[in-house]
């Protein structure tokens, strides 16, 4: 699996962002009720973001892009913060980036939509135990700390 170049700053914060395809189709019926039904199991979800980046990365980063990915054709691992942490997930850009913008004197801003091949959930069935999984800090904290002789 192809990397995101480990010398390249992750996403920023500011726009960064998630949408999830809806995987249900609704079918109004004759009565006024409407039928709903699972259009498909594969659901993707795309990560809007941007990137800040030196004269340097800048360079490097649309490098990658080019020859690495095939101009974005490849998919590759990237870790990104999500609702279930902070983990590595297979990405592929949705088309080419948005930029380079020159926002200071050599610093670059890069915006680009991915699509994840996994939705990012937590690990099943942890939503069946939400007191622990809420708690897992604690939990680990306990498990893992040397405890004194008696």
């Amino acid at each position: 699996m192809i990397q995101y170049p480990a010398g390249l700053s992750l996403p920023l914060q500011e726009g960064y962002g998630m949408s999830t395809v809806d995987p249900m189709r609704a079918t109004p019926m004759v009565t006024g009720r409407t039928r709903y039904r699972v259009r498909h199991s594969y659901v993707p979800t795309e990560v809007k973001f941007s990137f800040n980046f030196s004269q340097d990365e800048a360079g490097i980063f649309e490098a990658w892009y080019a020859r690495t990915l095939n101009n974005g054709l490849e998919w590759f691992e990237i870790s990104l913060q999500t609702p279930a942490g902070f983990t590595a997930y297979e990405a592929h850009f949705k088309g080419i980036y948005q930029g380079p913008d020159l926002t200071q004197v050599k610093r670059w801003r890069y915006s680009a939509v991915v699509q994840l091949k996994a939705r990012p959930l937590i690990p099943a069935p942890w939503e069946q135990f939400p007191e622990y999984w809420l708690n897992k800090n604690v939990i680990d904290l306990a498990m893992n700390k040397e405890w004194p002789e008696a």
